[in-house]
């Protein structure tokens, strides 16, 4: 362990046998550098990019892109993939309708890049507008919705 974060939460190195498992992760191309967080693994990452290891020798989405994905939202990888995909992507996540009368709990970006969310019986929730130009996505449990990032409206 090397800190606690402002949650209490534990951050920590894991090795197996004096090998660091997320630079091992990172170099073989299973796992992105969080260089938010950290730079430590950023050459690894693009050793891994340049020699097209695991991942990156197919097209996905960043895990902090996927979250609050909309039209811009970049896909990485060597492959191309086709001119769709990110609409299809997008459409699965943002359509005007609930994918299923279970997930009608609707995620909205705001201004300040913070992804919120609103329940049916939210005083806003009416007024969200859900569109795949905004940003916005449906989920199917308020679990759901903190897990991808989002907090709960205070209003």
């Amino acid at each position: 362990v090397q800190r606690t974060d402002r949650f209490g939460r534990s951050v920590a190195n894991c090795e197996i046998d004096g090998v660091d498992v997320s630079q091992w992760m990172v170099k073989n191309g299973w796992a992105l550098s969080y260089v938010k967080y950290s730079q430590a693994y950023s050459a690894d990452e693009q050793a891994a990019r340049e020699a097209r290891a695991g991942i990156w020798a197919g097209a996905f989405i960043a895990p902090w892109d996927w979250r609050v994905r909309n039209k811009k939202t970049a896909i990485l990888g060597a492959t191309k993939p086709p001119d769709n995909a990110l609409a299809i992507l997008l459409a699965s996540a943002s359509g005007a309708k609930a994918p299923s009368p279970n997930c009608t709990i609707k995620g909205n970006v705001n201004r300040a890049g913070v992804c919120i969310y609103h329940t049916p019986a939210s005083r806003w929730y009416a007024k969200i507008s859900m569109k795949v130009s905004k940003g916005t996505r449906w989920f199917c449990s308020k679990e759901e919705a903190e897990a991808a990032g989002c907090r709960e409206t205070r209003r």
